[in-house]
């Protein structure tokens, strides 16, 4: 099993702000030594102006010692900034925010200034209401990347989670549009640096749980798992899990299971290992002890934490539509022997599996016997093609027949 102290290695591709979420769960959720993570947080603190935070996680890591005072003056510097730019900004801030369009001899440096300035002091608001301006107008591309990342750390932490799919949107297009210009290294660090971003608002909606699994699909991206950051698998495959019925997901899992068997066949993780077991028909009491282990792991684990019973559902679900497609003759308590769950929460997981869509497999429940039928459904692609073919004709006979009956 992997320890929790694994997300830390998450930190050096995240923002110190969002880094400062992952510490303090982990400062309160785990048995990690308290004044190690406290040492953590005092580094993070120290690239902010968070100075507040930063003095009082001073007095528990560092009782005594007294605030540095480079890190005073970089605050003290950076307040006296932005109190110079609120006053003299030209146009003024709220003049630019009903504008549809900026001045020719726009400052968007200054800009960006100024809302990375409202950022490291926390005030995440002012700072997106200062970024979207430059996004009405045409920035260098530096500068646009530069707003993007302020714009989405900002608005991950302000948990506003409908504008998330158009910021990532747009960072994926100017990364993109900037692969001829930037060096292999550069763009494939732009593009870690956006798929552990994404991990928050992925984790945090359950709208937007797909966006992990459906970014790595590709090999733009699925080169990120392989050689930087090997650890994301573990929330690739919880992403892939609960959004593979969502539409347009129907062979997220398997290309999931493919990447997974290539980069890492005998991982530890027990996510990973429940995944390559439960695909095996050999392996169903394996693929019940990851799950146990699995439990533990959300415990412990920021993200996963976050979607705990739609995971183990999802999970469950996955690995009894296995056992049904391999084993016929099944009641609920034989199932639930298996699965080692009670009959009552086999029969909610069967339930389920009779209404949805699942492909060639139709499951039935007699409630009277327990009895589960599990009915392999084969439609080979000459069979929908002549359906297709039949439903087009019928649809024409009828159009004929009542053009003959106006005439």
């Amino acid at each position: 099993m992997l320890r929790p102290e694994s997300q830390l290695t998450l930190i050096p591709f995240l923002n110190p702000h969002l880094s400062l979420k992952l510490v303090d769960f982990l400062l309160s959720h785990t048995t990690l030594p308290q004044n190690e993570l406290q040492l953590v947080k005092l580094r993070l603190l120290e690239s902010t102006c968070l100075s507040e935070q930063y003095q009082q996680v001073l007095s528990q890591a560092k009782p005594s010692e007294s605030v540095p005072e480079l890190f005073s003056n970089k605050c003290k510097d950076a307040a006296a900034k932005v109190e110079d730019f609120s006053k003299n900004l030209s146009p003024s801030l709220e003049a630019l925010k009903e504008a549809l369009s900026l001045p020719a001899d726009f400052n968007y440096q200054q800009y960006l200034e100024y809302g990375t300035l409202l950022f490291e002091f926390g005030r995440y608001t002012e700072c997106v209401a200062v970024l979207q301006i430059i996004r009405k107008g045409t920035p260098s591309p530096t500068i646009l990347l530069q707003t993007l990342w302020g714009l989405f750390a900002a608005t991950i932490l302000l948990e506003n989670w409908t504008d998330c799919p158009d910021i990532i949107a747009k960072l994926q297009e100017v990364i993109d549009s900037q692969s001829q210009t930037l060096s292999y290294d550069s763009l494939l660090f732009q593009r870690t640096w956006l798929v552990h971003h994404i991990l928050f608002c992925s984790f945090s909606s359950s709208d937007l749980i797909h966006l992990t699994a459906e970014t790595f699909i590709g090999d733009k991206y699925a080169t990120v798992l392989q050689h930087t950051a090997p650890g994301l698998l573990r929330y690739f495959v919880a992403s892939a899990l609960c959004s593979r019925h969502r539409h347009k997901s129907h062979t997220l899992l398997r290309d999931c299971i493919s990447i997974v068997e290539k980069t890492a066949p005998t991982s530890e993780d027990p996510l990973l290992a429940f995944l390559l077991h439960c695909t095996s028909p050999i392996c169903e009491e394996k693929s019940v002890t990851d799950l146990k282990a699995l439990t533990d792991t959300i415990n412990n684990d920021f993200f996963l934490e976050k979607i705990r019973e739609r995971l183990l559902d999802a999970a469950y679900l996955l690995l009894i539509e296995n056992i049904l497609r391999t084993h016929n003759g099944h009641t609920i308590k034989t199932l639930s022997a298996v699965l080692k769950l009670d009959d009552q929460q086999t029969e909610a997981y069967i339930t389920t599996l009779s209404k949805t869509k699942i492909n060639h497999l139709e499951v039935k429940l007699d409630v009277k016997t327990g009895e589960i039928v599990a009915t392999k459904q084969h439609h080979s692609q000459a069979r929908h093609m002549t359906d297709r073919l039949k439903s087009q004709s019928e649809k024409f006979q009828s159009l004929k027949q009542s053009l003959r009956n106006k005439h």
